[in-house]
């Protein structure tokens, strides 16, 4: 009897050997059972990264073991709803497919943080503008005059001149870093200011009120009552040419100086020496506040009009054209422009494919790349949101903060942080908001 159940039961453990050997075969190769089918499926991969990592990870609400960076693998084919978060950050949710014998990749996750922007300085500004390493210049207005203040990376706050406003023209400021960082153009309703980050600072004597500038590593071209001047690094202002204009650029060592003739604005090439090299390289109509923008190499970008014209540098041809309130390249090599309407976001190449970020109910005051170019962050009303570019699953919009009387901000990316003026409770102020470069 003991025999006889002996070898009963090494019967059943070989059966059960011989039956599982397949299976352990199968999801080795990538098999696994579909409970809800019955069938037996070729499973995918979710590949995960984000910034920042070390974060939790939940497939259709179900904690898992892995967080990111991770490659979670032996998955059913099917839609998955995917959660990924952490302590502190607002969570990244969005519905991703697997596919047999495949692998899906979300690598350009980005959590914000969540909380409010902290105020940083109670300045009644009207501009603000960050330098390449991260210092923020900004103005506090106060009666009849200006003053120009520097917060460095450190957190310390100088002032470092005061300026009289002018009598007529519009209530404006504009400040404009040069690309290293080491100088600031203040100018508006003030007298033109150079601003140095050291904190040493000179105006500038011109013949008339400025309308356009435009930094050439450390040497400015200005446009000052339609008179085209230069202004070499530490040096004495002088003309580019005689003639007058109504528009004023300079990009890779040539100055493209634009004249209204009859019902067309000209844009004329001049070499460094000011003589000219190319007439009429190409023409626009003449538009409100039409002006020239930062382009990549061998482009030339007029803004103006509730358009953007991009034209090639050295043929004059239109490359873009594009109903647009504002547009911005990206700084970091890529050839991408983005646009934004009344109520859209686009993004567009020079091939002319163009994509719809976002068609919005309310106006869209402002906007601008993330770092990176993997989302982009737009303000309406008084809400600064984060849009990322992936589309599979639909995009995910990420609201950062809302601030009363929001009204302008800019990225940094040294810094990793958002500068935003606001009003809230009728005190304006300027806060600072972090983020998270990848």
């Amino acid at each position: 009897m003991q025999n006889r159940i002996q070898k009963l039961i090494t019967v059943v453990l070989a059966l059960l050997f011989l039956g599982s050997v397949p299976l352990v075969l199968l999801n080795t190769a990538g098999y696994r059972i579909n409970l809800r089918t019955r069938q037996l499926e070729r499973t995918g991969i979710l590949i995960l990264r984000s910034t920042p990592t070390d974060a939790r990870i939940l497939l259709d609400g179900v904690l898992q073991d892995e967080r990111t960076p991770t490659r979670l693998s032996k998955l059913l084919p099917r839609e998955y709803r995917v959660t990924v978060d952490q302590e502190g950050y607002q969570p990244w949710n969005k519905l991703l497919t697997v596919e047999s014998q495949r692998s899906a990749f979300a690598q350009n996750i980005v959590l914000f943080p969540d909380h409010l922007p902290e105020r940083i300085s109670d300045a009644e500004a009207r501009a603000i503008a960050v330098s390449s390493d991260g210092t923020l210049a900004y103005d506090h207005t106060s009666g009849a005059f200006t003053e120009i203040r520097l917060r460095r990376p450190n957190g310390e706050k100088v002032v470092v001149t005061r300026v009289a406003h002018r009598t007529g023209g519009e209530p404006e400021l504009s400040l404009n870093w040069s690309p290293d960082g080491r100088t600031l153009l203040a100018h508006g309703d003030i007298a033109p200011t150079l601003v140095g980050n050291d904190g040493s600072h000179r105006a500038l004597s011109a013949p008339g009120p400025l309308s356009s500038a435009v930094w050439s590593d450390q040497d400015l071209f200005l446009l000052t009552d339609g008179q085209p001047m230069y202004l070499p690094a530490g040096g004495v202002m002088q003309t580019v040419t005689t003639s007058t204009a109504q528009l004023l650029w300079h990009q890779d060592g040539l100055t493209y100086l634009g004249r209204t003739t009859s019902s067309t604005v000209t844009v004329d090439v001049l070499a460094a020496n000011g003589a000219l090299l190319h007439p009429a390289l190409f023409r626009i109509t003449p538009g409100w506040n039409s002006r020239f923008i930062p382009s990549p190499q061998g482009l030339l970008t007029v803004l103006g009009d509730e358009r953007v014209r991009v034209f090639d540098a050295a043929t004059g041809a239109l490359v873009i054209d594009r109903e647009a309130r504002g547009a911005v390249w990206r700084t970091d090599g890529a050839i991408e422009l983005l646009i934004w309407t009344d109520s859209e976001l686009w993004t567009t190449g020079t091939d002319g494919n163009a994509t719809l970020l976002t068609r919005l109910g309310a106006p869209i005051r402002d906007a601008a790349w993330y770092p990176g170019g993997t989302h982009v962050l737009y303000a309406s009303g008084d809400t600064l949101s984060a849009i990322e570019r992936d589309d599979r699953g639909g995009r995910v919009i990420t609201p950062l903060f809302t601030l009363p009387g929001f009204g302008t901000f800019v990225v940094d990316e040294k810094g990793a942080a958002v500068f935003a003026t606001a009003a809230p409770a009728g005190k304006p102020g300027i806060f600072r908001y972090p983020i998270l470069v990848p």
